[in-house]
């Protein structure tokens, strides 16, 4: 890491150029796997087709609210979600990611707090949107992503239609707006607290530095597959899993919940996935206990793993082959993941180096306030830092790490000493230079 050098980057100013780059210099990559249906083929959506659909609801939000007005999102990980944080970040106002899992109660009070005037919605939360109609006054208007009988509820694609009939009739009020960068225009609220969950207010310049940062010293192809796991309403997943993509020229393929990891991962063949430490844990606990089950299956595996550790040091890297069948049950091209949120277990990653093939940091730093941000973090039973919690699987099934990454404070210095890092505050960014 010490004499690595930077990745380039493309410098982006604003959400706006993230995606107007995305459609000029990678048009042929999709930028969406969805599917229309539980249990139906994955879909592509094109770049062109999704800066299309921004503009076309920014365009029609614009004739419902002024500009700056907040804008919620409540609901799964899909396509219209998408849609709608860069049609309200990019010229409509400020947008205010809700968890869907919270109860009625509490998303009444988010709205009320953050004084929403328009709430997008899905289907799946329907009854707790009920629950808070008309109880919220500065809510005026309410859009669902899925097509209702009642019509209090605007269709999520009815809106986008009227929108893009606008912009073909000339109207470009969205498509120019201003947007200033330094401006507040993502509002989250915090989670895991006891007492109200906490605002905090970010702006484009806070997510654009961190995309740009983060790809400066973790490479992400543009022909790499993402998969989507976690929670759209954590600037982790948000950042990283989402807009990280876009910015890059990737591919995001959406899961369709926990109980069918294992079935997309074999349908999409992701290369990377990005996940939290519990995912991690249960992955790597499957996999000793299918070992651990079978005595033959675990002697082949051990002697699989001398042979290959042996190969290694004259050079020759067969862990792909040796290790072929675990390779499969994560879709056979896995090559990355990034894990954050939380640390990973200092004990199984250090049990774990040399004998697998996966590079293990940990971020924990990141939480709400930005996106992948490291920062130092000095507890007993975790002496080390995140550096946008990679673990980077080269070969295999194992985990083997880098001295970037070693579990180590003394290593963790020396990192902090030639990287040259940077931590957010709330809105401002703040540089640690090289000690």
């Amino acid at each position: 890491m010490k004499d690595k050098p930077l990745y380039e980057v493309t410098q982006i100013r604003d959400l706006r150029e993230l995606i107007k780059k995305r459609v000029k210099d990678h048009p042929e990559n999709p930028c969406f796997l969805v599917k229309e249906q539980k249990g139906g083929e994955y879909v592509p959506i094109m770049p062109d087709k999704y800066d299309k659909d921004i503009d076309g609801l920014g365009t029609a939000l614009m004739t419902l609210v002024n500009k700056g007005a907040k804008v919620a999102i409540l609901g799964e990980t899909r396509y219209e979600w998408f849609v709608s944080y860069l049609a309200v970040t990019n010229g409509t106002g400020c947008v205010v990611p809700l968890d869907k899992e919270l109860p009625a109660e509490e998303i009444e009070s988010m709205l009320e707090r953050a004084d929403v005037e328009i709430l997008i919605f899905s289907k799946a939360k329907l009854e707790a949107v009920e629950a808070v109609y008309g109880k919220v006054p500065s809510v005026k208007h309410y859009i669902c992503m899925d097509k209702l009988d009642d019509t209090k509820y605007s269709y999520f694609w009815d809106v986008v239609k009227k929108g893009t009939d606008l912009i073909a009739s000339g109207d470009k009020t969205f498509i120019d707006t201003t947007i200033d960068p330094d401006e507040m225009t993502i509002l989250l609220f915090t989670s895991g607290t006891t007492a109200k969950s906490k605002a905090v207010m970010l702006c484009q310049k806070n997510i654009c530095k961190n995309l740009m940062s983060m790809y400066s010293f973790v490479y992400i192809d543009p022909k790499d597959v993402f998969m989507s796991v976690l929670p759209l309403h954590h600037t982790y997943e948000c950042t990283c899993g989402f807009l990280g993509q876009v910015y890059r020229g990737s591919t995001l393929a959406v899961c369709e919940g926990l109980r069918y990891i294992t079935t997309n991962i074999k349908e999409c063949n992701p290369t990377c996935i990005l996940m939290v430490p519990a995912m991690a844990e249960m992955f790597y606990k499957a996999i000793w206990k299918k070992l651990n089950s079978d005595p033959k299956l675990l002697k082949k595996f051990n002697t699989g793993r001398k042979l290959s550790n042996g190969l290694r040091k004259i050079g020759i890297d067969l862990r792909r082959k040796l290790f072929k069948d675990i390779h499969e049950t994560f879709g056979g091209r896995l090559r990355l993941l990034i894990v954050g949120g939380a640390p990973i277990n200092p004990v199984r990653s250090r049990s774990s180096i040399r004998t697998k093939t996966v590079s293990v940091s940990s971020q924990e730093g990141e939480r709400t306030y930005s996106s992948v941000i490291t920062r130092m973090m000095r507890r007993p039973r975790l002496p080390w830092t995140a550096m946008a919690s990679i673990i980077q699987v080269t070969s295999d099934i194992s985990i083997t790490t880098d001295s970037a990454s070693l579990p180590v404070v003394r290593r963790t210095l020396s990192l902090q000493r030639t990287v040259r890092m940077y931590s957010l505050k709330r809105s401002n960014i703040s540089w640690l230079k090289t000690l």
